[in-house]
Parts: structure tokens; sequence; C-alpha cells
């Protein structure tokens, strides 16, 4: 019998921990150890270097370079170790359920290769490149792991792909792209036009050299897989927009929120596949943020005078569909997109009124339950039952 969920990541902690993480302490103990292991003099250069690392490439690179051995890299990530566990084992969980055998797997990020090593481990026959710009990092990882199907690439990849890093069928990233948006870009953002905004623009202009690049590294019809610290919708629209200029698309039904407790954050998970695609409509875009952001397809739901008031606010309604519900009483259900949400409305004989938000995916599957023309008495068909029981009749 294999291994349940829980005992893979105990494992893969274990992994990490072995390789030189730290788990259950706290943050500030970690940090004393970290400064304790630098000298005084040399974590304050750091904090100096890391406090001017937004301020261009150089100090970037810098900063990364400042590590001198691989205790101290594995203590700076330790810092937000639960972090770095809940989200790596979150890749790992999802490249596993794909057939491995005979594929190329590109960890990018890869830092001291704790996720790259523990897929190389667990699937001997596949092969695995982790992927980084610290040279001395890369350095000590050659030195550390002596497995044969995994091997380090550096390759700062907001720059073109080196020509001796091969494409995989899979890329992993997992927290490793960087945010440089100006102070108040959004300051004076009209909600409605986001692609306008100098943000961004600016996003767009930085997440754009990270998709193509990842693009050169992707064979035909390759996944990338990515948890990214995306935290606001014109920053989701800037990724979006940028991955499907450089030749990706998104499969926006494995987006997801990973839960990391530890620091009470959710933090997104994109997916997207080597194959172009039109670039999607901002209602359709904020409808996938919402879905992701809230966790599930039911957005919100009003009953009585509120259901009726916002159902007379959706403003310029595209219907799908209607249809008559006779064993309830010859409610009338009505099917619909407004903006960035999708909707249910019910209106009964006495009347009363229900409305449920949904996004617009899930009002999509729901149209080939309703009658395209107006209503007619007859036998209703039912929404599937866990809807019809949490949305429509909340």
């Amino acid at each position: 019998m294999g291994l349940g969920i829980n005992d893979v990541k105990e494992t893969f902690r274990q992994h990490l921990a072995r390789i030189g993480f730290v788990f259950d302490q706290p943050k500030d103990l970690v940090r004393q150890i970290l400064v304790q292991h630098m000298g005084a003099e040399r974590y304050a250069e750091y904090q100096r270097l890391t406090q001017t690392a937004g301020q261009g490439e150089d100090g970037q690179n810098k900063a990364y370079d400042f590590m001198q051995d691989f205790h101290e890299a594995n203590l700076l990530r330790s810092i937000d170790s639960d972090v770095t566990l809940d989200t790596s084992y979150y890749l790992y969980e999802r490249i596993s359920a794909l057939p491995l055998a005979g594929k190329r797997v590109i960890e990018l990020a890869c830092w001291t290769g704790g996720l790259s090593s523990f897929i190389a481990e667990r699937y001997p026959l596949c092969s695995v490149v982790g992927v980084d710009r610290a040279r001395k990092i890369l350095d000590l990882n050659r030195a550390l792991y002596n497995l044969p199907n995994l091997s380090f690439s550096e390759w700062d990849y907001r720059k073109p792909k080196p020509a001796d890093l091969e494409p995989a069928d899979i890329l992993v990233c997992g927290l490793g792209t960087n945010n440089d948006c100006p102070p108040r870009a959004y300051v004076s953002l009209d909600p409605r036009r986001v692609r306008d905004s100098k943000g961004y623009r600016c996003e767009k202009t930085e997440l754009s050299r990270y998709f193509r690049s990842w693009r050169q590294a992707a064979r035909p019809d390759a996944l990338l897989w990515t948890v990214l610290r995306i935290t606001t919708f014109p920053r989701f629209l800037a990724c979006l927009d940028a991955a499907q200029a450089a030749g990706w698309t998104p499969l926006t039904e494995n987006f997801a929120a990973v839960g990391c407790p530890a620091n009470k954050e959710h933090i997104p998970s994109l997916v997207f596949r080597a194959a172009s695609r039109q670039r999607m409509m901002e209602d359709e875009a904020l409808s996938h943020w919402i879905r992701m952001a809230a966790g599930s397809h039911e957005i919100a739901s009003f009953a009585g005078p509120p259901a009726l008031a916002m159902y007379r606010v959706l403003g310029r309604k595209k219907v799908l569909g209607r249809r008559r519900v006779s064993d309830r009483g010859g409610a009338i259900e009505e099917l619909g997109v407004c903006g960035a949400f999708g909707y249910i409305y019910v209106q009964d004989v006495r009347p009363d009124h229900r409305l449920a938000l949904i996004s617009i995916p899930k009002a999509e599957q729901f149209q080939q339950l309703f009658e395209t023309k107006e209503p007619t008495c007859g036998k209703g068909q039912q929404l599937e039952p866990g809807i019809q029981r949490s949305v429509v009749n909340r």
C-alpha cells in the first residue's frame, strides 16, 4: 500500500530538514541563527543588499550571490520554511499525478534543490534540471546531490534561455518572480480599465520577460505549474496577458489558491500549457480571479428584497436561458452573465426572489440545463443537487 498524502508530505519535510531547513522554530530565532552564522557585519551587508534589490537586476543578483555556503542559503529560506514546504509540496503533488517516466522536468528558481532532488529521487525514470541564477548555490548543489537523473543549470530567466539547456515537458516555479511595480502606480486607476493603468503596464513588462524565456524552455504542449505571490487583480491580469503573449494558454480550471497556514496566506497557483490562445476579456479574467480567491464557483447569494435589488442593478445582462420549474410552484429561473459574474435568478408566484452570483465558467456549464427560449409549462429539470441546495435555495 502506498503512502498517504500526509505521509508523503512528512517525507518531503524530512527531506528538506536533511539538507538544512529548520522547522518548528519562531522566525526571530531562525533569523538569530542566521546572524550568528553570517556574523553581524556580513548580515548587515546582506540587509543593505536586499533593501536595494528592487533598484535593478544587478542589485538582485548581488543579493542572491551573497550566500557563501549551503547552510546559510537554507537558513535564509527557513525564515519561512513552512511556506517553502507548503508551496513546493503542492507543486510536487500536482506533477506527481502526471506520467513522469521518460519526461524532462525543469524547476525554475530551484535554490538549494529541495524540490528538484525530491522529484528526482522518487521518479528515477524522469530527468530533472534545477535552474537558478545563483552560481555559488548551484555549485554547492552539484557537490551535494549524487543522482544520475538530476542536474543543475545557471540561468537568469529574465534573459534568453542558455543554448545548452534543453526544453522540458514540465516546468514548475515556486515563488520565483519579483514584483517591481512602482509605488502609487494604481492610485488613479479606473477599475473598469485595468489594462490602461501604469501599474498594469509595468507589471506586464516585467512578467513578459519571464514567460518569454520559460516558453523557450518548453517543448510543444508542455505544462507550466506555478505558485506565485500575485496578490492583486491587476498583477493577475498582467500575468495572464504576459503568458498568452508569449505563447502560453492558461488552464483556468486548474487555477487554485495554495493554503500556507503558518503565514495565514493563500498564494495563487496558475497553470499554463505551451500553446497559443487569444487574449481573454478583462471580465472573464476577473471572474477567474474571484473564483480562485473565493475557493469556489459560488460567490454569493441573496434572498428576498436584496435578491430583487441585486438583480435590478446587474446592468447589461446576457441571458443564457430561462425555464419554469413546475415542482417549485411554477417558479421561473433565469441564468445569465453580467460583467465578471454569472448569476441564477429565481422568482416564484408569491412573488419571492432568490439570486446567486457564480463564476462565468459555472454559468456556462449550467447553460445546457436551461431552455433557451421563454419559459413554458412542464416538468422542469433540476440543477446539480449540490448546487441546487447551496446556491439557488439558500
